[in-house]
């Protein structure tokens, strides 16, 4: 994290913090509980920023502020030490039970993870290629398999995405338990 971002949080007390807005841990929404300039009581505080990936609220004379670490602080009193992660890799989720500390690693590889596991090989031409999985079929059906992929490593072949999804939460689970 940046000096400048690190300087930002310190800015913000948590006292200030509740005081203004309010956070609903099972929607992960806030809300403002005063009128003030740009914003009405009782309403959804924040927008969309950062290119559609988060959602983020200004205050005014503090400064801009990711929502899911608003969230980390506003049950935690303290900001995170690092990242804060989306466990369902949707940026826009602030549900407390989907957000989590973690390091740059963990985050960019649960970032992976959910585009490559639970895909048919036939859907990722240039992986099966590079990987030499070009003649992967299922015993019992002689179809193309689901595939458990975890930093772009071959981690097993799967008939169904059930099997597939089921394998590779225990992947993840294990990597962020280590």
């Amino acid at each position: 994290m940046s000096e400048a971002n690190r300087n930002k949080e310190n800015a913000l007390t948590h006292d200030y913090l509740i005081s203004i807005l309010s956070y609903d841990e099972t929607s992960g929404e806030f809300w403002w509980k005063e009128r003030a300039q740009g914003r009405r009581m009782n309403k959804p505080a924040g927008s969309v920023g950062h290119g559609g990936k988060y959602r983020e609220i200004i205050l005014h004379g503090i400064g801009r502020y990711l929502e899911h670490r608003l969230a980390w602080f506003y049950v935690h009193k303290k900001w995170p030490k690092e990242l804060i992660d989306h466990i369902d890799g949707d940026g826009l989720n602030n549900r407390l039970s989907n957000l989590r500390e973690a390091t740059n690693s963990q985050n960019a590889t649960n970032r992976h993870t959910h585009d490559l596991v639970g895909i048919r090989i036939r859907d990722y031409d240039k992986i099966r290629k590079r990987k030499g999985y070009q003649g992967l079929r299922t015993r019992t059906t002689g179809r193309k398999p689901y595939v458990v992929l975890f930093r772009n490593k071959f981690i097993s072949a799967h008939e169904t995405l059930e099997e597939a999804r089921a394998v590779r939460q225990k992947v993840i689970d294990e990597y962020w338990d280590a």
